[in-house]
Order: structure tokens, then sequence, then C-alpha cells
């Protein structure tokens, strides 16, 4: 039974290859712009 995917915009992190061991699944685009989205104002440059 699929289970449900969360993301936190602000603990973004970028795995290495080697520490990936297997797939757990896949992410759709729309999961993955929901993020983005978020993500930008956390990234961009203070005024």
């Amino acid at each position: 039974m699929p289970q449900q995917s969360y993301a936190s915009p602000w603990a973004v992190a970028s795995p290495k290859h080697a520490a990936i061991v297997r797939r757990q699944g896949r992410l759709e685009e729309s999961f993955v712009q929901t993020i983005v989205n978020a993500l930008e104002p956390y990234l961009e440059a203070p005024n």
C-alpha cells in the first residue's frame, strides 16, 4: 500500500548516489513543483 509523501522545504538535502540503497518510489511533477514553489522564498536574497 502506498504511503503518503512529504517534504520540508526548510530541510533541503542532496543525497549522494552512493547513499541511495534502493528506490522507494517516484515523485509526480505536481508534487515536485509544489516543493520548488515553497522553497524559492527561502532561497531568495534578503533586500
